[in-house]
This record gives C-alpha cells, structure tokens and sequence, in this order.
C-alpha cells in the first residue's frame, strides 16, 4: 500500500496537524481561544505559586498510618486540587479534553525527575485502569494518557495494561470514606502482559488525582497479591495538600 494511499485511508493523521496549526479551540480552563491546549496566562497559573511538596508518605485509608498495603509510599504531585489544575482535570475527565493530559503528564515526570525519586531500580509506570464500560463512554483512560505523556518526560517503561479493572463501580467521588472502600474491594487484577523481567522491577502508579487514598490502596493490594512491589504514586493533583503539608513532621 502507498504512503497516499495509507494517509487517504487516515485524513485524520493528514488533517489534526495542520488543524492544530492554523486553527484555535478554547482553553480548558478559560475558554479563551488559543492554538496550545493552555492559553498562556492559565498555563502561568498551573505552575505552583511555592515550591511543589516533597514526595510525601501516605498512610493507608483502612488499616491507619502504621500498616497497609500503601502504607509509607510516597505520593507525588504537580499541586493541589483547587484552581486551574483542578479545571483541567474536570476538563480532561469530563470535557472531552484528551488533550489536557500531556502537559499534565510532562509537568509530572519533571517534578518526579526534580524529586530525584529514581535510586535504586527504576521502576515501571502502570496507569489505574478504567472498566471496559468507563472506557467506551468516556473514549479514553485519562490516567493512561498522563503515563504516556509522564514516560515520554522521563524515559521510563510503561505498562499500559499492568493492571485491570475486572468490575463497573460507582464513581468515587459520589461516596463516603466506607463506602470507596467497599466500592473497591477486588475490581483490580494484575494484567497479563508482565514478563519475567517486568517482574522484577518496582512499580510507580499515576493517576489524575489523589484523595483518599482508597484507589491507591486497591491497586496497591492487586499488585502486592501478585508477587509485585509498588514504589510510590505519581498524581497531577492532590486533595487536601495543605492538610498533608501540616502533618509532615517539621525538619
């Protein structure tokens, strides 16, 4: 098949570039016009007002601070869950924005990168999962599309389907702190695409925000069951970043 023929099959791969080029769409978080995904005053405004928050250790959202399966990984992310970050990822969730997840997820391997989380092995990142019926309605994984992005800013392996989601659940942000427990008990498993060699090496989570910590706890639990090691968490936003900033004991 010739190259013409491949790109008549495919106007769209001949026709986005040139779209993105000349034309504007609105910005995410404005609705301003602009031919980058943030128009230049809201990407000013993604960027932390002071110096990020180390990589924190989270407690376990059942079991308390001293045990669990999430117990001690750090968890590390671009800010907090207010403002423009927290427009974007509405934005890239629910505004059919795909688009917003690779400066999202280029912000977070930078501030990863910055945080020197990279001693030791370096690990493999695996995207939290959505349902296959999740997946058809919302067109993407956001999560899958900030590790994409995440891997490209830091060169580390990804896994895109390291993990399953085996069950449909409610939406989390509709719950109580029982009822996300329960909400996620068993909907994970460890995919089927791991080697050996895979195996063998920690795994760094990412998703697009961090609340509770139930959904981390979950995955975590999946992958521990099947003989694998979680590293940490990587996030574009954190809930309640101010609340953990005061409980981090004071240098």
């Amino acid at each position: 098949m010739s190259l013409l023929t491949r790109l008549l099959k495919r106007p769209q791969a001949v026709c986005q570039p040139l779209l993105s080029t000349f034309l504007t769409r609105p910005c995410p978080i404005c609705q301003r016009a602009t031919r980058q995904v943030f128009c230049l005053d809201c990407d000013r405004q993604l960027e932390p007002a002071q110096p990020a928050l180390p990589a924190s250790p989270v407690s376990d959202p059942t079991s308390g601070p001293t045990s669990g399966p999430t117990s001690g990984l750090p968890v590390i992310a671009v800010g907090a869950y207010t403002g423009a970050l927290k427009r974007a990822i509405l934005a890239l969730k629910y505004g059919n924005r795909p688009d917003v997840a690779a400066p999202l997820g280029w912000r977070l391997g930078q501030h990863w990168q910055a945080q020197s989380l990279s001693s030791g092995s370096l690990p493999l990142v695996v995207p939290i999962p959505l349902h296959t019926s999740r997946l058809r309605e919302r067109g993407y994984n956001q999560a899958a599309l900030i590790a994409e992005s995440f891997c490209r800013a830091t060169g580390l392996p990804l896994l895109a389907t390291g993990l399953l989601r085996t069950q449909a659940t409610t939406a989390q942000y509709q719950l109580g702190p029982q009822a996300r427990q329960q909400n996620l008990q068993g909907v994970f498993q460890v995919g089927p695409a791991w080697t050996a060699q895979q195996r063998n090496r920690p795994v760094l989570l990412i998703d697009d925000i961090y609340t509770t910590g139930t959904t981390a706890h979950a995955a975590t639990f999946a992958i521990n069951q099947a003989g694998l090691q979680v590293c940490g968490i990587g996030v574009v936003a954190r809930a309640n970043l101010d609340r953990a900033a005061a409980s981090r004991p004071q240098a």
